[in-house]
């Protein structure tokens, strides 16, 4: 007997449904290291997109309370591009945080052809008690920033 269309309609659905569960998670950060269990709630947010230079590139960190706050601009190939937090820990005072860059198109669509500038903050809680000494942000392939006490 051969599938009817309705039988052919709704397994696409569930196929559909499954395939895109499994991106959902694809880029949900990951705690780890030592300090781990000092570290949070996380969020970040792309700010702007623009087209920019690669000297545009930078990044920032400040502290308030058991909050630390990241901001910076990563740079991409086109500036159809949306930061991601991959992966943060806190080992032996030093947050160390990787941000990435996903394209926002979907297949077949074309972007605009300039370096991209993705401007983000990003937020990451950490226990009053915690010692952060020190930044490693990471921008993913890019630039890797020390930072001092924030």
């Amino acid at each position: 007997m051969s599938p009817t269309r309705r039988t052919l309609i709704a397994s696409g659905a569930v196929l559909g449904s499954l395939t895109l569960a499994g991106c959902q998670d694809r880029f949900a950060p990951t705690a780890n290291g030592s300090g781990a269990d000092s570290l949070g709630e996380e969020s970040i947010e792309t700010v702007e997109t623009d087209c920019g230079t690669p000297d545009d590139e930078h990044a920032r960190a400040d502290r308030d309370g058991n909050t630390v706050t990241l901001s910076g601009v990563l740079v991409t190939s086109n500036p159809c591009h949306e930061a991601v937090l991959v992966e943060y820990s806190l080992t032996d005072g030093e947050l160390s945080v990787d941000i990435d860059a996903v394209s926002t198109l979907d297949e077949g669509e074309v972007c605009i052809e300039c370096v991209g500038a993705i401007s983000y903050e990003a937020t990451i809680e950490v226990d009053p008690d915690a010692v952060v000494a020190r930044v490693r942000l990471n921008h993913v392939p890019g630039e890797t920033f020390t930072i001092p006490s924030p």
